[in-house]
């Protein structure tokens, strides 16, 4: 009971302290398909269909920030050994990001609270929560399948079928997953042939000659140099827009730029694929500079740790600064680039020893693996190297803790009890 009162306590004040909750130009985007109909699936639809339901409720952000407050204090509640233990849920990096309201912090407080539900002996609805985690991101489908097999273990009867049991619903989810997040009828912008063109230009600034497919760089009226101008290694929108460049400093003609539009996506796969294969290691090099970014080996590094505010829209949605959003926008940078919470590696390494010290214990090395996985695969495949990608990384390191906190109290318990019998 006293954690249900804590839980409670802690989405009242995360509420209060993120209120109306904030927004990126990718959560309005969303807000906007939510509104007036999903236009592709570049993000997936899953978020903006349970938006629509609580944006009649509760319009804007608001009634998301409700519900993802209560799914993250509930799941905490889940795993923490006891309500003193529930202090855990306000480690920066994770509840920093409480209050925004986007599909990556879907995604990571639907796994942390299919984890809680998994570790409460209710593997039903820790599997409902798990295809949801799968629909909200076109990633997470790599985090949830790890976590499948304690699901499995759970459900099949007799144990010996945990291995078939585990296969189907890999199978499954992942069938469920593609159609999540490729619903039937809508449109797919193919979002990756931009990943793809961005590593090329990686890769061909790297080797200093063109590897892009034969007269690509002329179609877009670019040469290496100018390519130069506009690429960043470790953030793949200015090469593509302007947006973002007077970020980087970026002063190029605005013409200057890879036109998606002019992208072919068969013809990018192919040559990607063909200069990966022929330059594996000039490929890993151009991802390691994504991955030393998104891992956050230098603190200093940490590419947006923190987002306060919401962008101006023709949605309706206002927003002023406040008290309280320039004391979180305040604290959470310093935390962010004057200690080691917000590097990422530091909770790789926790997941890897969980991995070992607890391959038995079918929970904790699941989650343990799900949250390496889903780092593995945001620096194979990621553009970018936003901190919000490595969300559910964070909060898996903090529930294989918790779980394994809750594990040691019942073994002292134990050897309590044994020594006074």
């Amino acid at each position: 009971m006293l954690k249900v009162l804590t839980a409670a306590l802690a989405v009242i004040l995360t509420v209060a302290l993120f209120w109306p909750g904030y927004m990126s130009v990718d959560s309005l985007v969303q807000l906007e398909q939510a509104r007036y109909g999903i236009r592709d699936s570049g993000h997936p639809p899953l978020l903006s269909l349970i938006w629509r339901v609580a944006d009649k409720i509760l319009p804007g952000p608001g009634g998301m920030l409700a519900l993802q407050a209560a799914l993250y204090w509930c799941a905490v509640a889940m795993l923490a050994p006891s309500a003193p233990w529930m202090a855990a849920g306000l480690l920066p990096p994770l509840f920093g990001m409480a209050g925004v309201v986007w599909k990556d912090v879907w995604m990571c407080v639907s796994l942390l609270a299919a984890v809680g539900c998994l570790a409460s002996a209710w593997p039903k609805a820790g599997l409902v929560l798990l295809l949801a985690a799968s629909g909200f991101r076109h990633n997470g489908i790599a985090a949830v399948i790890p976590l499948l097999w304690p699901a499995a273990a759970a459900l099949a009867r007799p144990r010996r079928r945990t291995w078939s049991c585990f296969l189907v619903l890999s199978a499954g989810f992942i069938a469920a997953s593609h159609w999540l997040t490729h619903p039937p009828g809508v449109p797919d912008p193919k979002l990756w042939r931009l990943v793809m063109a961005h590593d090329l230009a990686g890769m061909s600034l790297r080797e200093n000659r063109d590897l892009f497919p034969p007269g690509f760089l002329a179609r877009h009226g670019l040469t290496l140099e100018s390519l130069r101008r506009i690429y960043v290694p470790y953030q793949m929108d200015p090469t593509f827009s302007l947006q973002f460049r007077h970020v980087f400093g970026i002063e190029a003609d605005e013409k200057q730029r890879l036109d998606q539009s002019l992208i072919d996506a068969d013809e990018m796969r192919r040559v990607w694929l063909t200069t990966v294969l022929r330059h594996p290691l000039l490929w890993a090099g151009r991802r390691m500079e994504i991955a030393s970014r998104v891992l956050v080996w230098n603190r200093e590094e940490a590419w947006s740790p923190v987002h306060v505010g919401i962008p101006a829209n023709a949605l309706g949605v206002s927003w002023r600064p406040d008290w309280r959003s320039r004391w979180l926008e305040k604290n959470l940078n310093h935390l962010a680039r004057q200690t080691p919470l917000y590097q990422v590696w530091i909770y790789c390494l926790i997941l890897l020893a969980a991995a070992i010290l607890f391959r038995r214990h079918a929970l904790i090395a699941a989650t343990a693996w799900s949250g390496l996985l889903s780092a593995a695969v945001v620096c194979a495949v990621a553009g970018s190297t936003d901190y919000r990608y490595m969300l559910w990384t964070v909060a898996a390191a903090l529930a294989v803790c918790l779980l394994a906190a809750g594990e040691w109290r019942r073994a002292y318990r134990q050897s309590s009890s044994s020594s006074q019998s």
